[in-house]
C-alpha cells in the first residue's frame, strides 16, 4: 500500500504501517501540544526530550507536508507560503511558558517571517520535505548553541 500526498510519500517502513506512522506522527504532535501549555499528565515530564528529537520530523509534515500543500490546491505559491508560515509561527506560542517575552516573540517571529518560508520554499522547489526536515534539525541545534556561546 503507497499513499502520495503532495510533498511527501508514506509506505511501510518495518513494522510501522501507514497508519500506525499516521498515528505516531499525531501522537507526537497532541503530545507536544499538551506539554507546551503545561496540562500535567504522567507523560508530560517523562517524554520532552524524546518528543523533542522528532519535532523537526512531525512540524514539516504537518505544516509543509499537509498545510503548505492543502493551501496550494486553493491559493497561489506565494500566499500559500505566507500561510503556512504564518500557522507555523502561530505553532511558536506554545513555548511561552518556559520563553520570556522577548524569547517569545523572537521564536515566533523568526518562525513565521524567516525560517518558515525558507522551509516552505525549499519543500515547493523540491518537491519534497526531507530537505527541510534536515536544516529544521540544523536549525534547531543552532539555535540551542546560540545561549551557549
Amino acid at each position: 500500500m503507497h499513499i502520495n500526498l503532495t510533498w511527501f510519500h508514506l509506505k511501510k517502513v518495518w513494522k510501522l504501517t501507514i497508519p500506525l506512522q499516521t498515528l505516531l506522527i499525531i501522537f507526537l504532535f497532541v503530545f507536544r501540544s499538551v506539554q507546551a501549555f503545561n496540562i500535567q499528565t504522567g507523560l508530560v515530564s517523562e517524554l520532552p526530550k524524546f518528543v523533542t528529537i522528532f519535532a523537526p520530523i512531525y512540524e514539516e509534515v504537518i505544516f509543509r507536508g499537509l498545510c503548505l500543500a492543502m493551501f496550494l490546491k486553493y491559493f497561489n505559491r506565494n500566499k500559500a507560503i505566507i500561510l503556512s508560515s504564518l500557522i507555523f509561527g502561530l505553532w511558536h506560542l506554545k513555548n511561552s511558558t518556559h520563553l520570556s517575552n522577548f524569547a517569545l516573540l523572537y521564536q515566533v517571529s523568526y518562525a513565521m517571517f524567516l525560517i518558515g518560508p525558507i522551509l516552505a520554499y525549499i519543500t515547493i522547489k523540491t518537491k519534497t520535505i526531507w530537505p527541510g526536515i534536515i536544516l529544521h534539525y540544523v536549525n534547531n541545534i543552532i539555535s540551542s548553541l546560540i545561549p551557549i556561546i
